[in-house]
């Protein structure tokens, strides 16, 4: 998976102590695209996005659990809605300014798409 879209696979520098796997590509245009998966089973993850470049803000989608019942629940949202049977679906992306934070639950992801 070097490339995706006309993105180059970047390096992805995990700090702290929580337990996640990340994978960020770099576009032509500055912008960056990461995935962050949650491994751990019953902590949830602060997550603080950066890269080299001077960016603004970063658009956030987690995948959650809906009830926060945990890993066994099988109603999970996507942006904080579900997909419907026939594909309906309403997600809302979360904004994050340079230097901010937000947290993915145990078991969750999130999609993080960096603005120059």
């Amino acid at each position: 998976m070097s490339k995706l879209e006309g993105q180059v696979t970047a390096t992805a520098t995990n700090t702290g102590t929580g337990s996640i796997v990340s994978l960020a590509t770099v576009g032509q245009n500055g912008n960056a695209n990461i995935v962050v998966i949650n491994q751990d089973i019953n902590t949830p993850v602060t997550i603080t996005p950066a890269q080299s470049s001077s960016w603004t803000f970063a658009k956030v989608m987690v995948l959650a659990d809906a009830t926060h019942s945990g890993c066994a629940d099988t109603n999970v949202t996507l942006g904080g809605a579900t997909i419907g049977e026939g594909g309906s679906w309403s997600p809302t992306w979360q904004y994050v300014n340079n230097g901010g934070s937000f947290t993915i639950g145990a078991c969750g992801a999130a999609v993080i798409e960096i603005q120059p």
